[in-house]
Protein backbone atom coordinates (compact mmCIF):
# COMPACT_ATOMS: atom_id res chain seq x y z
CA UNK A 1 0.00 0.00 0.00
CA UNK A 2 2.58 2.85 1.30
CA UNK A 3 5.74 2.41 3.10
CA UNK A 4 3.73 3.59 6.07
CA UNK A 5 3.92 1.32 9.46
CA UNK A 6 1.16 1.08 11.29
CA UNK A 7 0.76 2.36 15.04
CA UNK A 8 3.49 -0.02 17.41
CA UNK A 9 0.87 -0.88 19.84
CA UNK A 10 3.13 -1.92 22.35
CA UNK A 11 4.96 1.01 22.45
CA UNK A 12 1.90 3.10 22.97
CA UNK A 13 0.04 4.93 25.23
CA UNK A 14 -2.09 1.74 24.79
CA UNK A 15 0.49 0.19 26.38
CA UNK A 16 1.08 3.22 28.61
CA UNK A 17 -2.24 2.90 29.76
CA UNK A 18 -2.69 -0.83 30.81
CA UNK A 19 1.13 -0.60 32.33
CA UNK A 20 -0.34 2.15 34.79
CA UNK A 21 -3.38 -0.27 35.75
CA UNK A 22 -1.09 -3.01 36.59
CA UNK A 23 0.77 -0.66 38.50
CA UNK A 24 -2.18 0.04 40.75
CA UNK A 25 -2.96 -3.61 41.15
CA UNK A 26 -5.54 -4.03 37.82
CA UNK A 27 -5.09 -6.95 35.72
CA UNK A 28 -4.70 -5.31 32.27
CA UNK A 29 -6.52 -6.52 28.80
CA UNK A 30 -3.64 -5.89 26.62
CA UNK A 31 -0.01 -5.97 26.76
CA UNK A 32 1.81 -3.22 29.22
CA UNK A 33 4.46 -1.31 28.33
CA UNK A 34 7.92 -3.19 29.42
CA UNK A 35 9.55 -0.98 31.04
CA UNK A 36 12.15 -0.72 33.78
CA UNK A 37 10.55 1.98 36.75
CA UNK A 38 10.11 0.47 41.20
CA UNK A 39 6.41 0.21 42.48
CA UNK A 40 4.96 2.99 43.72
CA UNK A 41 2.06 4.21 45.21
CA UNK A 42 0.86 7.10 43.57
CA UNK A 43 0.94 8.12 40.12
CA UNK A 44 0.29 12.03 38.80
CA UNK A 45 0.05 11.41 34.83
CA UNK A 46 0.55 14.97 33.22
CA UNK A 47 -0.71 14.82 29.46
CA UNK A 48 0.52 17.31 27.87
CA UNK A 49 -1.44 18.37 24.53
CA UNK A 50 0.70 17.93 21.40
CA UNK A 51 3.94 17.88 22.74
CA UNK A 52 5.53 15.40 20.49
CA UNK A 53 9.14 14.04 20.61
CA UNK A 54 11.05 16.45 18.49
CA UNK A 55 10.04 19.40 20.53
CA UNK A 56 10.62 18.15 23.58
CA UNK A 57 14.39 17.49 22.68
CA UNK A 58 14.12 20.93 21.03
CA UNK A 59 12.82 22.07 24.60
CA UNK A 60 15.68 20.48 26.17
CA UNK A 61 18.61 21.16 24.27
CA UNK A 62 17.22 25.10 24.92
CA UNK A 63 16.44 24.95 28.05
CA UNK A 64 12.77 25.77 28.23
CA UNK A 65 12.34 22.74 30.62
CA UNK A 66 14.66 23.20 33.14
CA UNK A 67 13.23 21.51 36.12
CA UNK A 68 11.79 18.27 34.18
CA UNK A 69 15.40 18.11 32.70
CA UNK A 70 16.79 18.19 36.01
CA UNK A 71 14.15 15.32 37.13
CA UNK A 72 14.49 13.70 34.00
CA UNK A 73 18.84 13.12 34.15
CA UNK A 74 18.86 12.90 38.21
CA UNK A 75 19.07 9.56 38.16
CA UNK A 76 21.77 6.94 36.58
CA UNK A 77 19.47 6.13 33.42
CA UNK A 78 17.58 8.31 31.56
CA UNK A 79 14.08 8.54 32.64
CA UNK A 80 12.84 9.53 28.79
CA UNK A 81 11.88 7.04 26.07
CA UNK A 82 9.93 7.82 22.64
CA UNK A 83 6.35 6.21 22.19
CA UNK A 84 3.98 6.20 19.32
CA UNK A 85 0.75 7.85 19.49
CA UNK A 86 -2.60 6.09 17.65
CA UNK A 87 -3.83 6.48 13.98
CA UNK A 88 -5.25 9.19 13.61
CA UNK A 89 -2.59 11.19 15.29
CA UNK A 90 -5.48 13.52 17.33
CA UNK A 91 -6.54 14.36 20.39
CA UNK A 92 -9.80 13.06 20.95
CA UNK A 93 -8.18 9.23 19.78
CA UNK A 94 -5.89 9.41 21.47
CA UNK A 95 -7.23 10.66 24.75
CA UNK A 96 -9.70 8.17 24.77
CA UNK A 97 -6.97 5.18 24.21
CA UNK A 98 -5.53 6.56 27.36
CA UNK A 99 -8.08 6.95 29.07
CA UNK A 100 -10.30 3.96 28.30
CA UNK A 101 -7.02 1.76 28.03
CA UNK A 102 -7.89 0.22 24.49
CA UNK A 103 -7.09 0.66 21.42
CA UNK A 104 -9.24 2.82 18.79
CA UNK A 105 -10.97 -0.01 17.13
CA UNK A 106 -12.73 -1.03 20.91
CA UNK A 107 -13.59 2.78 21.74
CA UNK A 108 -14.36 3.76 18.55
CA UNK A 109 -13.09 7.01 18.58
CA UNK A 110 -11.77 7.25 15.72
CA UNK A 111 -11.12 11.24 14.77
CA UNK A 112 -12.19 14.21 16.27
CA UNK A 113 -14.88 14.25 13.76
CA UNK A 114 -16.65 10.87 12.53
CA UNK A 115 -19.54 10.28 10.42
CA UNK A 116 -22.64 8.50 12.78
CA UNK A 117 -24.60 6.20 10.43
CA UNK A 118 -27.53 6.23 12.39
CA UNK A 119 -28.37 9.98 12.61
CA UNK A 120 -26.82 10.41 9.12
CA UNK A 121 -24.47 13.19 10.26
CA UNK A 122 -20.76 14.32 10.67
CA UNK A 123 -20.56 14.72 14.51
CA UNK A 124 -17.41 17.05 15.62
CA UNK A 125 -16.67 14.98 19.21
CA UNK A 126 -15.76 18.26 20.57
CA UNK A 127 -18.22 19.76 20.64
CA UNK A 128 -21.30 17.80 19.92
CA UNK A 129 -22.26 19.61 16.99
CA UNK A 130 -22.35 18.49 13.35
CA UNK A 131 -20.53 20.68 10.36
CA UNK A 132 -23.89 23.19 10.78
CA UNK A 133 -23.27 23.59 14.28
CA UNK A 134 -26.63 22.16 15.32
CA UNK A 135 -26.22 20.24 18.33
CA UNK A 136 -27.10 16.24 17.96
CA UNK A 137 -27.25 13.48 20.15
CA UNK A 138 -24.71 10.74 18.57
CA UNK A 139 -24.35 7.19 20.02
CA UNK A 140 -20.58 7.52 19.30
CA UNK A 141 -20.58 8.68 23.06
CA UNK A 142 -21.87 5.61 24.10
CA UNK A 143 -20.54 4.74 28.01
CA UNK A 144 -18.08 2.23 28.50
CA UNK A 145 -15.59 1.48 31.28
CA UNK A 146 -13.16 3.55 31.30
CA UNK A 147 -9.47 3.54 33.10
CA UNK A 148 -10.79 5.27 36.16
CA UNK A 149 -14.32 2.90 36.29
CA UNK A 150 -11.53 -0.26 36.68
CA UNK A 151 -9.92 1.10 39.39
CA UNK A 152 -12.41 2.03 41.07
CA UNK A 153 -13.91 -1.55 41.27
CA UNK A 154 -10.36 -2.26 43.08
CA UNK A 155 -10.79 0.21 45.45
CA UNK A 156 -8.43 2.44 43.68
CA UNK A 157 -9.44 6.26 43.82
CA UNK A 158 -8.47 8.75 41.21
CA UNK A 159 -8.52 12.13 40.18
CA UNK A 160 -9.21 14.27 36.61
CA UNK A 161 -7.44 18.04 37.20
CA UNK A 162 -8.71 19.70 33.64
CA UNK A 163 -9.73 23.23 33.14
CA UNK A 164 -13.18 23.88 34.43
CA UNK A 165 -14.92 24.81 30.91
CA UNK A 166 -14.40 21.03 29.72
CA UNK A 167 -16.05 19.97 33.07
CA UNK A 168 -19.69 19.73 31.73
CA UNK A 169 -18.49 18.25 28.05
CA UNK A 170 -19.75 15.17 26.31
CA UNK A 171 -16.01 14.23 26.03
CA UNK A 172 -15.05 15.07 29.66
CA UNK A 173 -18.30 13.14 30.99
CA UNK A 174 -17.22 10.33 28.61
CA UNK A 175 -13.67 10.06 29.07
CA UNK A 176 -13.02 10.69 32.84
CA UNK A 177 -16.40 8.45 34.21
CA UNK A 178 -15.14 6.96 37.73
CA UNK A 179 -13.14 9.53 38.57
CA UNK A 180 -13.08 12.92 40.64
CA UNK A 181 -13.25 16.11 38.19
CA UNK A 182 -10.77 19.01 39.71
CA UNK A 183 -11.81 21.59 36.97
CA UNK A 184 -8.75 24.94 37.28
CA UNK A 185 -9.44 28.11 36.18
CA UNK A 186 -6.35 28.83 35.45
CA UNK A 187 -2.91 26.74 35.57
CA UNK A 188 -1.68 28.13 39.07
CA UNK A 189 -4.15 26.11 40.96
CA UNK A 190 -2.87 23.04 40.00
CA UNK A 191 -0.32 22.75 42.57
CA UNK A 192 -2.85 22.81 45.36
CA UNK A 193 -5.75 20.62 43.53
CA UNK A 194 -2.97 17.68 42.68
CA UNK A 195 -1.90 18.33 46.70
CA UNK A 196 -5.60 17.88 47.59
CA UNK A 197 -6.11 14.56 45.21
CA UNK A 198 -3.23 12.82 46.98
CA UNK A 199 -4.24 14.56 50.64
CA UNK A 200 -8.29 12.54 49.81
CA UNK A 201 -6.00 8.90 48.71
CA UNK A 202 -6.51 9.06 45.20
CA UNK A 203 -3.24 7.16 43.67
CA UNK A 204 -3.78 8.47 40.06
CA UNK A 205 -4.39 11.69 39.26
CA UNK A 206 -4.45 12.94 35.65
CA UNK A 207 -3.33 16.54 34.81
CA UNK A 208 -4.26 17.67 31.14
CA UNK A 209 -2.54 20.46 29.66
CA UNK A 210 -3.99 22.03 26.43
CA UNK A 211 -1.63 24.66 26.34
CA UNK A 212 1.07 23.61 24.08
CA UNK A 213 -1.66 22.43 21.39
CA UNK A 214 -3.70 25.56 21.56
CA UNK A 215 -0.27 27.50 20.45
CA UNK A 216 0.76 25.20 18.11
CA UNK A 217 -2.62 25.30 16.63
CA UNK A 218 -2.85 29.04 16.58
CA UNK A 219 0.61 30.54 15.79
CA UNK A 220 2.20 27.33 15.31
CA UNK A 221 4.86 24.64 16.80
CA UNK A 222 7.95 26.14 16.27
CA UNK A 223 6.22 29.95 17.03
CA UNK A 224 8.11 32.20 19.54
CA UNK A 225 4.69 31.22 21.88
CA UNK A 226 5.37 27.87 21.78
CA UNK A 227 8.43 27.79 24.21
CA UNK A 228 7.30 30.39 26.76
CA UNK A 229 4.17 27.55 27.65
CA UNK A 230 6.81 25.10 28.36
CA UNK A 231 8.57 27.34 30.46
CA UNK A 232 4.87 27.84 32.19
CA UNK A 233 4.25 24.07 32.27
CA UNK A 234 8.06 23.22 33.69
CA UNK A 235 7.31 26.21 36.48
CA UNK A 236 4.09 24.68 37.67
CA UNK A 237 5.44 21.10 37.37
CA UNK A 238 7.90 22.40 39.88
CA UNK A 239 5.92 24.22 42.34
CA UNK A 240 3.32 21.21 42.11
CA UNK A 241 6.39 18.62 43.03
CA UNK A 242 6.87 21.20 46.28
CA UNK A 243 3.65 20.69 47.10
CA UNK A 244 3.51 16.46 47.44
CA UNK A 245 2.90 15.74 51.14
CA UNK A 246 6.26 14.42 52.35
CA UNK A 247 4.90 11.20 53.25
CA UNK A 248 3.17 10.29 49.92
CA UNK A 249 5.55 7.77 47.71
CA UNK A 250 4.38 9.21 44.21
CA UNK A 251 6.07 9.23 40.95
CA UNK A 252 5.52 12.09 38.15
CA UNK A 253 4.89 10.15 34.58
CA UNK A 254 4.77 13.12 31.90
CA UNK A 255 3.47 12.01 27.72
CA UNK A 256 1.44 13.70 25.48
CA UNK A 257 -1.30 12.70 23.44
CA UNK A 258 0.61 13.43 19.55
CA UNK A 259 2.67 16.23 18.10
CA UNK A 260 2.29 18.61 16.12
CA UNK A 261 3.36 19.99 12.58
CA UNK A 262 3.94 23.50 11.14
CA UNK A 263 1.49 23.93 8.45
CA UNK A 264 1.10 26.57 5.73
CA UNK A 265 -2.55 27.11 4.29
CA UNK A 266 -3.66 25.05 1.08
CA UNK A 267 -2.73 25.65 -2.07
CA UNK A 268 -5.64 25.48 -3.37
CA UNK A 269 -9.77 25.52 -2.52
CA UNK A 270 -10.36 21.90 -1.66
CA UNK A 271 -14.05 22.53 -1.60
CA UNK A 272 -15.09 19.93 -4.34
CA UNK A 273 -12.96 17.51 -2.48
CA UNK A 274 -15.51 18.21 0.30
CA UNK A 275 -18.91 17.80 -1.90
CA UNK A 276 -19.11 14.07 -0.49
CA UNK A 277 -19.57 12.73 2.75
CA UNK A 278 -16.15 13.27 5.04
CA UNK A 279 -14.69 12.81 8.35
CA UNK A 280 -11.58 12.69 10.82
CA UNK A 281 -9.17 15.58 10.41
CA UNK A 282 -7.65 18.31 8.72
CA UNK A 283 -4.15 16.31 8.53
CA UNK A 284 -6.19 12.16 7.59
CA UNK A 285 -9.65 12.99 6.03
CA UNK A 286 -12.08 9.80 5.91
CA UNK A 287 -13.96 10.60 2.52
CA UNK A 288 -16.89 8.74 0.97
CA UNK A 289 -14.37 8.89 -3.05
CA UNK A 290 -12.92 5.96 -3.81
CA UNK A 291 -8.86 5.85 -4.50
CA UNK A 292 -8.99 6.19 -8.17
CA UNK A 293 -11.61 9.10 -7.56
CA UNK A 294 -9.47 10.95 -4.89
CA UNK A 295 -6.72 10.80 -7.09
CA UNK A 296 -8.37 12.79 -10.14
CA UNK A 297 -9.25 14.89 -7.67
CA UNK A 298 -5.47 15.57 -5.66
CA UNK A 299 -4.25 16.04 -9.11
CA UNK A 300 -6.21 18.70 -9.47
CA UNK A 301 -5.04 20.38 -6.34
CA UNK A 302 -1.39 19.83 -6.95
CA UNK A 303 -1.02 17.56 -3.92
CA UNK A 304 1.16 15.35 -5.42
CA UNK A 305 2.78 14.03 -2.21
CA UNK A 306 -0.75 13.31 -1.26
CA UNK A 307 -1.42 9.69 -0.04
CA UNK A 308 -4.91 7.93 -0.24
CA UNK A 309 -5.28 4.51 1.95
CA UNK A 310 -8.01 2.17 1.23
CA UNK A 311 -9.86 1.94 4.81
CA UNK A 312 -10.63 -1.19 4.60
CA UNK A 313 -6.97 -2.16 4.51
CA UNK A 314 -6.14 0.10 7.40
CA UNK A 315 -8.88 -1.83 9.15
CA UNK A 316 -7.38 -5.37 7.78
CA UNK A 317 -3.41 -4.51 8.35
CA UNK A 318 -4.20 -2.77 12.39
CA UNK A 319 -4.32 0.54 11.78
CA UNK A 320 -6.87 1.03 14.59
CA UNK A 321 -5.70 -1.91 16.45
CA UNK A 322 -7.65 -4.66 15.36
CA UNK A 323 -10.93 -5.01 13.91
CA UNK A 324 -13.79 -3.24 14.76
CA UNK A 325 -15.28 -4.44 17.90
CA UNK A 326 -18.63 -2.38 16.78
CA UNK A 327 -20.48 -3.19 13.15
CA UNK A 328 -20.42 1.00 13.26
CA UNK A 329 -17.27 1.69 13.69
CA UNK A 330 -16.19 0.39 10.47
CA UNK A 331 -18.81 2.51 8.69
CA UNK A 332 -17.37 5.74 11.11
CA UNK A 333 -14.18 5.91 9.03
CA UNK A 334 -16.63 5.99 5.66
CA UNK A 335 -14.18 4.54 2.20
CA UNK A 336 -11.12 6.32 1.94
CA UNK A 337 -8.57 8.38 3.81
CA UNK A 338 -6.93 11.14 2.67
CA UNK A 339 -3.53 12.39 4.26
CA UNK A 340 -2.18 15.91 2.64
CA UNK A 341 0.98 16.95 1.74
CA UNK A 342 3.64 17.35 4.77
CA UNK A 343 3.00 20.92 5.49
CA UNK A 344 -0.35 20.86 3.63
CA UNK A 345 -4.19 20.66 5.30
CA UNK A 346 -7.73 20.12 4.26
CA UNK A 347 -9.80 22.91 4.96
CA UNK A 348 -12.66 21.62 6.46
CA UNK A 349 -15.91 23.15 6.22
CA UNK A 350 -16.96 24.39 9.46
CA UNK A 351 -19.37 26.95 10.93
CA UNK A 352 -16.46 29.17 12.09
CA UNK A 353 -13.68 27.69 9.53
CA UNK A 354 -9.84 28.09 10.94
CA UNK A 355 -7.29 27.71 8.74
CA UNK A 356 -4.67 26.90 11.55
CA UNK A 357 -0.83 27.26 11.63
CA UNK A 358 0.39 23.85 13.21
CA UNK A 359 -2.04 20.44 13.39
CA UNK A 360 -2.19 16.71 13.64
CA UNK A 361 -4.20 14.18 12.59
CA UNK A 362 -1.56 12.87 9.99
CA UNK A 363 0.98 9.84 10.51
CA UNK A 364 4.47 12.51 9.68
CA UNK A 365 6.89 11.65 12.40
CA UNK A 366 6.55 14.93 13.82
CA UNK A 367 2.66 13.70 14.47
CA UNK A 368 3.04 10.23 15.39
CA UNK A 369 6.30 10.85 17.74
CA UNK A 370 5.75 12.07 21.51
CA UNK A 371 7.33 11.10 24.82
CA UNK A 372 7.05 9.26 27.88
CA UNK A 373 9.22 10.77 31.01
CA UNK A 374 9.04 10.00 34.90
CA UNK A 375 10.65 10.28 37.87
CA UNK A 376 10.00 9.56 41.62
CA UNK A 377 9.04 12.73 44.28
CA UNK A 378 9.85 10.66 47.24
Amino acid sequence: MTSLSRPDFSRSLLALANRILTDLGCDSEHEPLSIAWPDTDIIVLWIVDGLGWNHVMTALQNHDLPFCQTQITGNLSRSLTKLSTVFPSTTVTALATLHFAKPPSEHGALGYTLWDPEILRTVNLLTSKDLTGSLCRSSIYQKRPTLYDRLRQHHVDSAVISPEIFRHSALSQWFYHGAQYLGYHTPAEIPFLVQQAIIKESRLVSVYWPGFDTISHVHGPTSPSAPLELQLLDWIVSKTQEQIPSQAHVRFVMTADHGCIALTAPKHSTDHLLSRLYAGERRALYTAWSCEELKQELAALEWEDALTLPNEQLWEEGWFGGLPKDSTFRLRTLQTTLLPPQDQQVAMREPEAQILMGGHGGWSGKEREIFLAWWDVH
